[in-house]
């Protein structure tokens, strides 16, 4: 079992405000198996890890614990022109390139 998974789990879902029923069924599971998850009994496997991460709106990377912040920004770029994309990406790049 992966330290802190079932956890992190729980309180993903529970500030995501669904219940063990709704992500079990949105995983086609039981919600006794999402029960196990989140009690450490059984550990999800890399593709129900990856369906949870986007049902929670999540990193893999934070569920399992090699990132303690759950921050993660996602942009719909698509109606964007280039020019501002690159704006964009030249703001992020100014932001980020000391740390």
């Amino acid at each position: 079992m992966i330290q802190g998974l079932g956890e992190r789990l729980k309180s993903c879902r529970e500030k995501s405000g669904l219940s063990q029923r709704t992500v079990a069924d949105k995983l086609c599971v039981s919600a006794g198996l999402v029960s196990d998850y989140e009690n450490g009994h059984r550990t999800p496997s890399a593709e129900k890890l990856v369906r949870l991460a986007d049902i929670y709106n999540c990193s893999i990377d934070f569920l399992v614990g090699r990132n303690r912040s759950n921050d993660i920004y996602i942009v719909n770029s698509s109606k964007l022109k280039d020019e501002e994309k690159e704006a964009i990406a030249h703001l992020i790049d100014t932001f980020t390139k000391d740390r």
